[in-house]
């Protein structure tokens, strides 16, 4: 088993989170779904940049290999217009409590982390054909991973140049097309405390019906709904965090009695450790 396929073999055991505001809190139990945010349109840019860092840095690692320069070359310039790939990320986390949570992914004193059971979730993921991939931290795993799609892309490239006239440009494309997935998984090891999962969207053109569009503080955001229960079924929560807050004990109730309204399967409801601030 190639270190790819070991790496989106692995499946979370616990609950995952989502960390949300109240917003969120409310769209997630009222439309059964969660928003999955165009990969170009996340709030840290730097994201998806780093994963296209490390591919050119690769690449360039490689370029001694005249056979194959051309081809590296034509892969170098796509991965500088990328952003014409449409794929649509949400994320998850391990840590139900975590504090850079809070304050990267919930308002002051009004957010939620929710727990579900990936095992519920996993036959509506792989209906819609979606990635659900634990992200990758380590630079020198990451290389790796980037290695063994070239060489795989390389391979391939060999046994069809003989008589495809567009070998490169159909073997460039596939480096891409495959490489655009793992890369929304690949993150700076500064970023390993969150113990992140994402779920990933097939491509999708920015026409589909299916995009949608969200107000941001200076532009609109395309996303996805991505379906968190099967038709017909009630949504199941295995646990809601309360976020740090000053008013905890009316957060609870008003929390329990949503939930309970919306004929939601939901499990635990309990607060946050961390001591409220107003950050």
């Amino acid at each position: 088993m190639g270190l790819i396929e070991t790496w989106l073999s692995q499946k979370p055991n616990n609950p995952i989170f989502h960390y949300t505001s109240q917003t969120g809190l409310l769209g997630i139990v009222r439309a059964n779904d969660i928003w999955g945010t165009n990969i170009h349109y996340l709030n840290d840019k730097s994201e998806f940049a780093h994963a296209i860092s490390e591919a050119k840095s690769v690449i360039a690692g490689r370029k001694n290999d005249a056979s194959n320069r051309q081809l590296f070359d034509l892969i170098t310039s796509k991965l500088n217009s990328i952003r014409k790939l449409n794929i649509f990320v949400t994320s998850f986390s391990e840590e139900f409590d975590l504090l850079s949570q809070w304050r990267g992914y919930c308002p002051q004193g009004g957010g939620y982390s929710v727990g579900f059971e990936y095992k519920i979730l996993r036959p509506i993921f792989a209906e819609k054909r979606y990635m659900f991939v634990k992200c990758l931290y380590d630079p020198v795993e990451q290389q790796e991973v980037i290695n063994e799609l070239l060489d795989v892309v390389i391979n391939r490239y060999k046994e069809i140049k003989s008589y495809e006239s567009d070998a490169e440009e159909k073997a460039s494309e596939k480096f891409i097309r495959k490489f655009i997935g793992l890369a929304a998984a690949m993150k700076s090891w500064t970023f390993s405390e969150e113990k992140e999962w994402r779920l990933i969207s097939q491509y999708k053109r920015i026409d589909d019906p299916a995009v949608q569009y969200r107000e941001d503080k200076s532009m609109l955001i395309p996303y996805l709904p991505f379906p968190l229960t099967s038709k017909g079924e009630s949504l199941r929560i295995k646990r809601v965090v309360i976020g740090p807050t000053p008013h905890e004990e009316l957060s609870l109730n008003s929390t329990r009695y949503f939930l309970l309204s919306m004929n939601v399967d939901f499990g635990a409801v309990q607060f946050s450790q961390i001591p409220y601030r107003d950050w």
